[in-house]
């Protein structure tokens, strides 16, 4: 979850471009896209069903600029 190491996972990322919010997902603060992003990719391989409502959610939400859940660290970790 490292600033430096951290890749969005390929098929999270290829659904936020196509679904046209990939820029606007890039906008958000880097923290909250790394938190969201794994979020969504954790269930992939688990639950099936659960991914793909994680990532309908995440489209939706960033389509409409608005950033949830709980991923602010309150100035704790740096941002490299």
């Amino acid at each position: 979850m490292g600033p430096r190491s951290f890749r969005v996972d390929p098929d999270v990322q290829a659904a936020l471009k196509a679904a046209r919010c990939w820029t606007k997902f890039r906008q958000f603060p880097p923290l909250y896209q790394r938190v969201r992003a794994y979020n969504v990719a954790f269930y992939k391989g688990r639950d099936p069903e659960a991914y793909e409502k994680a990532l309908a959610s995440l489209i939706a939400r960033t389509k409409r600029g608005e950033m949830y859940g709980e991923w602010n660290d309150y100035g704790r970790l740096l941002e490299y």
